[in-house]
């Protein structure tokens, strides 16, 4: 005959058991938490910089400056700027030849940017080839739209 464990055995099992549990389930939601404060991070940061953009554009735009020279120079790791016309196409890019860049009008951070005033979106780039995360403002001066400022990141 098989003795099965004794009483005080059994409890001690299951508390183990539940407490593993516990300390696995938070475990999960302190990394969750943490991956979500890493990609609120990310989007301020590119928000912040698409804002920046947008108002040195209108700047430049006011003095007849070229905006190519507003995403060019020492930027951080990662970084992408792009300002597109009012229409999608882009006008200056930090990493690209304007002229390869597919228009973006229908893009959904795009469309969100023209009815809200910013659109973030994570999707995969056909220039860059990989997913970036992007926050894109409307560019307007005296309330009228005049294009788009673009901020993306690739996705780790």
């Amino acid at each position: 005959m098989i003795r099965g464990r004794p009483y005080a055995l059994r409890v001690f099992s299951a508390i183990l058991i539940v407490a593993s549990l516990v300390l696995a389930t938070a475990l999960v939601i302190e990394v969750a938490s943490v991956h979500y404060q890493a990609n609120l991070d990310e989007t301020s940061r590119l928000e912040a910089s698409a804002l920046l953009l947008s108002d040195r554009y209108v700047a430049a735009v006011h003095a007849g400056s070229p905006a190519a020279l507003l995403v060019h120079g020492n930027l951080p790791a990662g970084l992408r700027l792009t300002i597109l016309d009012s229409g999608g196409s882009a006008v200056a890019d930090s990493k690209f030849d304007p002229g390869s860049i597919t228009n973006r009008i229908a893009d959904p951070e795009v469309k969100q940017a023209a009815a809200v005033g910013v659109g973030v979106v994570v999707s995969y780039r056909i220039e860059s080839g990989q997913r970036e995360r992007t926050v894109c403002v409307a560019i307007k001066d005296t309330g009228s739209l005049i294009g788009f400022a673009v901020a993306s990141s690739p996705v780790v």
